[in-house]
């Protein structure tokens, strides 16, 4: 059923959208595709939209791939999941009513463009705002016979499918219809496709978590919002606690109580509108007013809305009116002391113009009802005869309704005591230019950027950055609280998060303190399914306190007892299965507040401050490996031959990611070797030893950092020279675009970056970028990795270069670099570093927060270092026991510092 009627809603889109004339159909579906696919990145929009179809293809099997484009199919999709969720609603509605009532579908098409648009309906005399046309209810305006004949047939047999379901539990177990219902809901649209068509929601043992961190009891007279609510999760959670508080029976006027004080957005339309759904089923099923004699119908407080973009681009453009942006026009709406009276004014004017009447007489029967200034009187004359004209060419009345959702933050001035959730994650380089034009000056307003500039390409914020500060100051009361599930980095990473990690709003010359009273880290908890890859930590914020160091409310949670969790597991379940740690929490360097944290327990934390350089200078400079610009397969070389006319080397193309170079397949060659040079990896190291090696190509000297000039490497080296030349084209294009400050009249084509004196020293010290606990190596030269072949360079030795995952610093000899490695591989030095330095982000970092004092020949606490430290190395070799010297080394290095 779900893949025939999806198919068939598809053609008629595509059939529609080949109309060359304005209609309403091709209107709204232009308006979502205005509004949804703005979050995709241009460069990669098609291919995030085809990816999405192709997979919603392969669940349902529909074998047409060649039919389908993306967008269109999406749209398909969601209308068809939109079907379900309105028949589901209608038929929950009418159990409710008359639970012996048998359901039979005889709609006429008049009929169910009424019931969809929610005219002169029953469902419309007890909900406002469900049965109302959006972008989904495209389908009523249909003039073809056979496109109507078939939208009913797809309705009909949802109907029936739905009407399979005893929604008349509620009268036996009305303690329990909510977690039924939600089970039919998730049955008709399966996991995969909500998380194709949203985020990957959060489980219910978290939400409730998430509530209790927040002190939320189910107050019938406290607000709660969730800015970025998907399909409601934390909203039906909350909406579920006020109920519990009234054993599950509540009034009319409580429900209304309810609907003016637990509120969700969501950009994304299918989630808004099942978020909506799930409340209607969760309140509705409490309800002991019977639904039929309500007073005036609820309004669910879900809005399909951009809760970043609208609260402060638009409601900062003027004191009483804002610019409403569609893909029709810009609208100037006036603002209003309350969201129920721009509602009530976006729906009259909506039903004014769908009665096709003047403005003059709009303006005698509903406009006197609103207390609007002059300048708001005439910005409304102007919307009026534009939705009016509209409205005659076909694009019709329905702009009431869209834009009373789109813009609801600007209109919805009330704040609240709670905000929860779980924003969207997604860095900045990867949204959409569009949105990045459109909300930088909300980041660059609030502070939050990791640079002045806007870069793009090397920025390491989130969008979830601007979520919370937008959510702290424009939706929580003064000193109300926040939870929210974040990424791990916010608070822990170097690359991105100095910004957020001020906790002050300071928009608009604002300065309101924001107080993180408690960080939950969930480690390696696998909190959202089936993906986890991003570490999660949830931070209770408070508004209008200020942070305080050390805060000592860090709780590390781990899992007592591996197990995987049900989406419905109780937080009661979950509590039983995991354990916390304590920890304490403080900026890494703490003559700047807002780097990095650090997590520590009591006893690391006493000690801390003395193995911390706190902003002083260190004695010891970190330095990147070399950075083939996107070229490494082109420059790592499978280990040389040796040949009677020089070396015979292969570059490793399983290395290259640039398919212009990869393209070009891998490249036999006789070169000289006085550019070749043995290479570590991160593959290649391990604490305390190195287990094997590569090669690289290295066009440069210790005093060319920018590359050795075209003429010199011709003439020192001219079958290295040649060699490279075969892949010319594709270096220099690297270069432009991925290379830093090259400059193409001065430089060689095959430049590599993060060269220098440094890159050639005979020792140094080296540890890898990406690994779960730091891990650092002393080596000297090629002659002292194992297995090394120094018939390779003619029995001469070399220095060893590392590439891009690997860190490392110079040393003037073997010892200093057994000293140095020695510090830094003490397992209470590491267990500092792992304490804020991300897993993968072991950057140079390290060098510029732990102390490690300049080496000193004559120091005996310094050359007994060394020593402990070459002799792990040389067990190491082995893989002999290391832990009592790795104890003894322990120790002394804790005499270092006292």
């Amino acid at each position: 059923m779900v893949s025939n009627g999806v198919m068939k809603l598809y053609q008629i889109i595509k059939n529609q959208l080949k109309i060359p004339i304005p209609q309403r159909t091709t209107t709204l579906y232009n308006e979502w595709d205005r509004t949804f696919g703005k979050m995709f990145g241009e460069e990669n929009q098609e291919t995030e939209f085809n990816s999405t179809a192709e997979d919603i293809r392969k669940l349902y099997g529909i074998s047409e791939n060649s039919l389908i484009e993306s967008k269109p199919f999406l749209f398909a999709t969601q209308t068809f999941f939109n079907i379900v969720l309105k028949m589901l609603i209608d038929s929950f509605i009418k159990k409710i009513t008359d639970p012996s009532e048998q359901i039979d579908f005889h709609l006429s098409w008049s009929e169910i463009a009424e019931l969809f648009e929610g005219k002169g309906t029953q469902n419309a005399k007890i909900i406002s705002n469900f049965f109302e046309i959006h972008y989904y209810e495209w389908f009523t305006y249909l003039s073809s016979k056979d496109d109507k004949n078939t939208v009913s047939e797809i309705i009909k047999n949802v109907s029936d499918t739905v009407n399979k379901f005893d929604l008349a539990t509620y009268i036996v177990r009305p303690e329990e219809i909510q977690d039924i219902l939600q089970e039919i809901y998730m049955t008709l649209i399966p996991n995969k496709i909500r998380h194709l068509l949203g985020e990957y929601f959060s489980p219910d043992w978290i939400v409730e978590h998430s509530l209790d961190r927040i002190g939320y009891d189910g107050n019938i007279d406290k607000t709660i919002i969730d800015p970025t609510c998907g399909s409601g999760t934390f909203v039906i959670q909350s909406l579920k606690r006020v109920l519990a508080n009234k054993n599950n029976q509540i009034s009319y006027l409580e429900a209304k109580k309810i609907t003016n004080n637990i509120v969700g957005f969501d950009l994304n339309p299918i989630s808004a509108i099942s978020a909506k759904a799930n409340y209607i089923l969760t309140l509705f099923s409490s309800i002991e007013d019977p639904i039929t004699k309500f007073p005036e119908p609820l309004s669910i407080p879900i809005y399909i809305s951009d809760s970043v973009l609208s609260p402060v681009v638009y409601s900062e453009e003027s004191d009483d009116t804002f610019v409403a942006k569609t893909s029709v026009s810009n609208f100037v709406i006036p603002k209003f002391n309350t969201f129920s009276e721009a509602s009530d004014f976006l729906d009259e004017i909506s039903d004014s113009i769908e009665r096709t009447r003047g403005y003059s007489v709009f303006e005698k029967l509903v406009l006197k009802k609103f207390n609007l200034s002059t300048h708001q009187q005439e910005a409304v004359k102007e919307l009026y005869e534009e939705l009016s004209s509209l409205h005659r060419s076909s694009q019709d009345s329905f702009w009431g309704h869209i834009l009373k959702n789109s813009f609801a933050p600007v209109m919805l001035k009330q704040k609240f005591d709670y905000v929860v959730g779980n924003p969207p994650w997604i860095a900045w380089k990867a949204m959409s230019k569009t949105y990045r034009e459109g909300t930088l000056d909300v980041w660059k307003s609030y502070g939050i950027f990791e640079k002045n500039a806007y870069d793009k390409k090397t920025t390491h914020d989130d969008f979830g950055m601007a979520v919370t500060y937008v959510a702290l100051d424009q939706y929580l009361k003064d000193n109300g609280k926040l939870y929210f599930l974040l990424p791990w980095t916010f608070i822990k990473s170097t690359k991105g998060g100095e910004g957020f990690r001020k906790f002050e709003i300071t928009r608009n010359g604002q300065k309101i303190p924001i107080k993180v009273e408690l960080v939950d880290d969930f480690n390696d908890i696998k909190i959202f399914k089936p993906k986890h890859t991003v570490r999660t930590i949830g931070v209770l914020f408070r508004k209008g306190k200020r942070t305080v160091y050390p805060m000592r409310n860090w709780f590390e949670w781990k899992y007592e007892k591996k197990i995987n969790f049900d989406a419905h597991a109780t937080w009661e379940t979950v509590k039983k299965y995991i354990t916390n740690t304590k920890l304490i929490a403080k900026p890494i360097d703490s003559s700047n507040l807002q780097s990095s944290w650090l997590t520590l327990t009591n006893s690391e934390y006493k000690i801390s401050d003395k193995v911390l350089l706190n902003g002083v200078n260190p004695a010891y400079r970190g330095r990147k490996g070399i950075e083939p610009a996107g070229a490494k397969g082109v420059y790592v070389l499978k280990k040389p031959k040796v040949t009677s006319n020089g070396l015979e080397i292969v570059n490793d193309m399983t290395r290259q990611r640039r398919m212009d170079l990869k393209s070009k397949g891998e490249h036999k060659g006789i070169v000289e070797n006085n550019f070749i040079y043995p290479m570590l990896g991160g593959r290649n190291i391990k604490r305390w030893k190195v287990v094997s090696n590569e090669f690289m190509i290295v066009p440069h000297k210790p005093d060319t950092p920018y590359g050795l000039a075209e003429e010199k490497l011709a003439d020192e080296a001219p079958q290295t020279y040649e060699w490279l030349e075969f892949y010319k084209k594709g270096l220099l294009a690297s270069r432009k675009q991925s290379g830093k400050f090259f400059d193409p009249d001065k430089q060689p084509w095959y430049r590599l970056d993060n060269v220098g004196n440094y890159t050639f020293s005979k020792y140094k010290v080296v540890w890898k970028e990406q690994v779960k606990s730091f891990s650092a190596v002393a080596i000297g030269e090629y002659s002292t990795l194992p297995n090394a072949d120094l018939k390779i360079f003619n029995g001469k030795d070399k220095p060893v270069v590392v590439d891009s995952k690997v860190l490392m610093l110079a040393t003037n000899s073997m010892r200093e670099a057994y000293y140095v490695a020695g510090i830094l591989n003490a397992p209470f030095i590491r267990n500092i570093i792992d304490a804020y330095a991300i897993g993968l982000n072991r950057g140079i970092d390290v060098l510029k927060n732990i102390k490690v004092p300049k080496f000193d020949n004559g120091d005996p606490i310094h050359i007994k270092i060394s020593d402990i430290s070459k002799k792990i190395h040389e067990l190491s070799k082995d893989n002999n026991d290391i832990s009592v010297e790795e104890k003894k080394l322990n120790g002394i290095v804790k005499k270092l510092y006292n």
